[in-house]
């Protein structure tokens, strides 16, 4: 009996169709278990590959991949994360829930220490979930193009050593800076309220209203409005209270 080689079809399930004569047409869908390397007596790497057949087609086409990794694929054969999804068109993913309460579908996201058999606390800066932004570049508009390091990211984070009593967090937002490559933190939102940052100021404030206080009394010339304004925004400008007039 002859050895496996990498590519052989070790089991299949297959699905064939009929033409306008009635006669039987070649594989139309499958699902194969494929030996993802040469076989010895102690490596036997397989993959599980799925194949469909377009409306309008009589070509099968690989859609889902099941890594010897246990990586899955979906439009690529070659998955580079846990799950990955190609498409070329612009379509997108979606969750869709029907209940009778309030709440939706939901993308989760959690963060352990330790191992699965034996999970260990979150600890104070460990990411809990985050969503990541990457592109393509190159020279010019016709170029095949390489795809770039990180260039956006909205990031949950843990503020604190996580006990039964206390579970701090906060978010990040970064991006990339035209004619740069490298993402910088914008906003973080936390237990003291939102920080904006930039090269030149970092500026905190409350959105607290102040029903014409005497430190919000102004007269505007060219108000927007008839009148002069009834709230005020204070602004916490580094220690010093500034108002924003609102109508």
């Amino acid at each position: 009996m002859s050895t496996i080689s990498s590519g052989d079809v070790l089991a299949r399930l297959q699905a064939f169709g009929k033409n306008a004569a009635g006669a039987f047409t070649a594989v139309r869908a499958a699902i194969q278990a494929i030996a993802a390397e040469n076989h010895t007596d102690t490596n036997q790497g397989a993959y599980v590959a799925i194949t469909t057949t377009p409306i309008g087609s009589t070509a099968t086409a690989e859609v889902v991949r099941v890594t010897d990794a246990g990586k899955v694929g979906i439009g690529t054969t070659a998955p580079a994360k846990l799950v990955e999804v190609v498409t070329q068109s612009a379509d997108a993913i979606r969750l869709t829930s029907y209940n009778n309460g309030s709440a939706a579908a939901a993308f989760q996201s959690v963060k352990a220490r330790g191992t699965l058999a034996a999970p260990l606390r979150t600890q104070n800066g460990d990411v809990i979930a985050s969503f990541n932004g990457f592109g393509y570049w190159s020279t010019d508009n016709t170029s095949s193009g390489t795809l770039s390091g990180l260039l956006a990211q909205f990031q949950y984070v843990a503020s604190q050593n996580f006990t039964s009593t206390g579970m701090g967090t906060y978010w990040i937002l970064k991006t990339t800076a035209i004619s740069s490559t490298i993402p910088a933190q914008r906003i973080q939102v936390d237990e003291n309220g939102i920080t904006l940052t930039s090269t030149t100021f970092v500026l905190s404030w409350s959105a607290s209203l102040h029903d014409n206080s005497s430190t919000g009394t102004a007269t505007l010339t060219n108000a927007p409005a008839t009148g002069n304004p009834t709230k005020w925004i204070a602004i916490n400008d580094n220690g010093t209270t500034r108002y924003i007039p609102c109508w």
